[in-house]
Formats: C-alpha cells, structure tokens, sequence
C-alpha cells in the first residue's frame, strides 16, 4: 500500500489526490500502536525488575542476619576465653599490688638507710644523734639517682655545724678530697655545691676588699708573729737577730706602703723572716674553687673583739691579699727601690702550716683552758664556727688550692 502510495504521489504530483488524507490518518494509527507497544513492554521490564530488586534485598538481608550470626558466635567463641584470662591477670595484679608496694618501700628504706650510712663517714649527727630531716631527705634523692651522688650545699653545712646538729668526723682527710672535686663514700659520691648566697657575699666580700683604707698607717711592727705562733724557724740555732712578721693582714690597696715603711725600720743586715699566703694560679677568677678559698676570710658572725682573738693563730685580721697578690709580686716589692731586701731563702711552708692548724683545731677542743676561754669569748656557736673555719683553711692548703709561702731576707 506504502508503495503505491508513493506512485500515485510521484505520478500524480501535479494534482492533489482524495485518497491521500485517508492513508495518512491510517499510517498514523499504526504509529501510534507500535509506541504503545514499546512503552507497555517497557513497563512491564520496570515491574519486572523491581520484582526483582526486593527479592534480591530480601536475599541480601538474609544473608547479612546469618553473616551477623555466625560472626558473634565466632566472637563470643574466640573472646569469652580471652576475657576471663584478662580478668584473671587483673585480679592477681589487684591483689599483689599491696605487696609490691609495701616491697618496694622496704627496698627504698634500705636504700636510704646505706645512703645514711655512707653519708656517716662524712659527718655525724650530734646530740641526740638523730639525722636532721634535711640529710634524710638527701639520703633519698641520692638513692633514687643513677650515680649514687650527694650535692651538699656548703652553706647548710655550716650552718647545720654551727647550730650544733652535725660534726664533721675527719675534716683534715675529708676535705682536701671535697675541694679537689669529690669525696669516695663506698658505693656514694659527695661534692659540695656554691650557694648563691654564698656567691654573692664572696663577691661583695672581694670587691670592697679592693678599696683602700681611708685612715690606714703601716705598721710593720705590729704584724709581728709571736714565738709560741711560729711554726718553721730557718734560723734556728741562730745568734742573728730577727724580725718574724705576716701579710695576712695588710689591706689590699696598701701592700706596696706597708713594705716601704718595713724596708725603713728595717737596720742594715738585720734578717726579716715574712708569712704569707697565696692563691694557686691554677684557680680561676669566681670559679667554684675561688669560693671555696673565699669562705675562711669573711667576716664571721661570731667575730668577737679585737682583743678576743688572742687564741687564734694570729693577732691580725684576715685581708684578701692571698687572693688577689701573687708570689712575685711580694718579692719583687721586697727587692725593690733603694732600701731593698736581699732574699737568702724561700719556703713552702703549706704542709707544716696545715698540719699546725689541725693542731690548734684539736686543741680548742681537747684544751679545757683554751675552749673555755674560746667559748667564753664567742659563745658555743662561735667556738664550732672558730674550728669549722680552720680546719677549712687547712684542707684548703692540703688541696694545694693556697699556699703559705715564707720568705728569710736580710737588708
């Protein structure tokens, strides 16, 4: 029919046609079916396939509750056993944790008890003898640390020694190690540690040591060492006269008038014995070691009078001239200008100094004159801080930290 439609439309083109509106109305139709065709075959695959995606969800879910099933068991399976065991080990450290405490502070009460007993052959506790809280505490620290060290803060130590609550057992051995670096305690080590207060008072100390006296006058006559204060006589057997003096006590800024006026009083050929004492070149300018060397020249807080110091080694007071005028310098203000000495010999005597003020340190103790004198004059602190102090200068000697020189010259 399509084709004769299509010649009777090239024959006839000319001339319209009456059949032509009614084989396209039919032709239209048809069209019209095949589309609705297609779409009713269309739906139906949607339903089909949705038919489809529920029952495979359904599948899924099923499948995904049975999965679930089996996974719980298998945990509750694997886990139970797991949990019981855990709960187990957490019961038994429950239970033991008391015992592991109460082990560990007997283990930490022994171990600051040895700590104590090696901090014993150090010093010692007086009175009641019982450790003062302070060292109980130090006891403990140094237990705790790997290198089995003690830090003793040198102002505690003084002040625990002057108040009486510890005594040192052996300064004259004990300290020379302390100022060379540390003292061996068995299995401990002890160092002493620079307070900065005691910095700070050494600081002010050696600064205003360096200003000069205002109303000074050389007395070379009144720093004349007695005979019962000498230790070392070079001119022993001797018919020479001689004059035996000290520097110890010449303020800083007047070292060089105080030898002038010595070279004046002085006759020709009269022999001059001079004590004094020097800082070891080795030591450096505010080390630690300069503090320690500091600490026996302050000013002390039971200093007494002038007149009270008649037991003590020398009628002087102490000056920073150890610390701060060497060797060569004394000696070359001696052999100078037109009055100059003449040296004959020089010595170190450091070991016979040091050994000498352990002697006096026994000796203000064992001395019943001498303490009650001592003791009379600067109180019961002021006698312990008088012995602590001299037997610091003598391990600062045995240390070779100072040395006490004397020099003989003649005019």
């Amino acid at each position: 029919m399509r084709r004769h439609y299509v010649a009777q439309t090239q024959t006839n083109t000319s001339e319209p046609s009456q059949n032509g509106a009614g084989i396209e109305i039919v032709y239209h139709r048809r069209l019209s079916f095949q589309r609705r065709l297609k779409y009713s075959n269309l739906a139906m695959d949607i339903t089909a396939w949705t038919v489809d995606g529920e029952d495979l969800l359904r599948f899924a879910l099923s499948v995904y509750r049975r999965s679930r099933l089996s996974v719980l068991s298998h945990l509750h399976e694997r886990l139970l056993p797991l949990v019981v065991l855990l709960f187990s080990v957490y019961s038994i450290a429950l239970l033991s944790a008391p015992l592991r405490k109460r082990r560990s502070e007997i283990n930490s009460k022994e171990a600051i008890h040895n700590a104590l007993l090696a901090l014993l052959r150090f010093i010692c506790p007086s009175g009641r003898s019982v450790w003062p809280a302070s060292y109980v505490a130090l006891a403990r620290q140094a237990s705790r640390t790997e290198k089995r060290s003690f830090a003793l803060s040198i102002e505690s130590l003084l002040r625990d020694v002057v108040s009486g609550k510890i005594e040192l057992r052996n300064a004259f051995d004990d300290l020379p190690a302390l100022f060379r670096g540390s003292l061996s305690l068995g299995l401990y080590e002890l160092t002493l540690e620079v307070d900065k207060g005691l910095w700070s008072a050494a600081l002010c100390w050696f600064s205003f040591s360096q200003l000069p006296h205002i109303f000074y006058r050389p007395a070379p006559l009144s720093a004349r060492i007695s005979e019962e204060d000498r230790n070392f006589h070079p001119l022993a057997g001797s018919s020479l006269p001689h004059l035996e003096l000290t520097l110890d006590g010449v303020p800083c800024a007047h070292v060089e008038s105080f030898v002038r006026a010595l070279q004046s009083v002085c006759e020709r050929n009269q022999t001059v014995i001079i004590n004094f004492t020097t800082l070891d070149p080795s030591v450096r300018l505010w080390s630690k070691e300069l503090t320690l060397c500091v600490l026996p020249f302050l000013s002390r807080h039971h200093q007494g009078t002038d007149s009270d110091l008649k037991y003590r080694l020398d009628d002087s007071k102490r000056t920073a001239i150890p610390l701060t005028t060497s060797m060569h310098k004394i000696l070359e203000l001696l052999t100078s200008e037109n009055n100059a000495f003449r040296v004959v010999s020089l010595f170190d005597i450091s070991a016979d100094y040091s050994a000498r003020l352990d002697r006096h340190v026994q000796d203000l103790e064992a001395d019943a004159s001498l303490r009650t004198t001592a003791i009379d004059k600067l109180g019961l602190e002021g006698w312990r801080q008088e012995r602590f102090m001299i037997s610091w200068e003598a391990g600062l000697y045995t240390a070779h930290l100072l040395t006490r020189w004397m020099v003989v010259l003649r005019k």
